[in-house]
């Protein structure tokens, strides 16, 4: 059985003042849960008319965002857990990264990520670069 979780922004200080953890646009579904963590997420995300609209699903082992500015940087899923989802670039290799998301950045980088247009958009980009 899953359930949905409300994904929340994290609590901050900035000049003194304290602005508490907040509610998000985006819900997450977290399925099977393993040894490690969980072994898939999906990401919903609520309009402004009030209707919730599924996102991409994830695996453990599927491509993500983790980053971008003129590229989108992608990387292999290796964890899913309740607060962040981690993500290695150049798996295998001893360039290997990690990078750990929060679910708010996970969720709004990859709410409808598409690997294949993803990648096209980085090859074009490339050219111009």
């Amino acid at each position: 059985m899953t359930n949905r979780i409300r994904v929340m922004t994290k609590q901050c200080k900035r000049h003194g003042k304290v602005y508490p953890a907040s509610p998000t646009q985006y819900s997450v579904e977290c399925t099977g849960v393993s040894k490690s963590g969980y072994n898939g997420i999906t990401v919903f995300k609520d309009e402004r008319d009030g209707t919730t609209v599924q996102g991409t699903s994830f695996v453990v082992g599927d491509t993500a965002e983790y980053g971008s500015y003129n590229l989108s940087y992608t990387g292999d899923i290796v964890k899913i857990s309740d607060k962040c989802v981690t993500i290695v670039a150049w798996p295998g290799t001893r360039n290997a990264q990690i990078h750990r998301l929060s679910m708010n950045e996970f969720c709004w980088r990859n709410h409808t990520f598409n690997a294949e247009k993803t990648a096209a958009r980085n090859a074009e980009e490339m050219m111009y670069i």
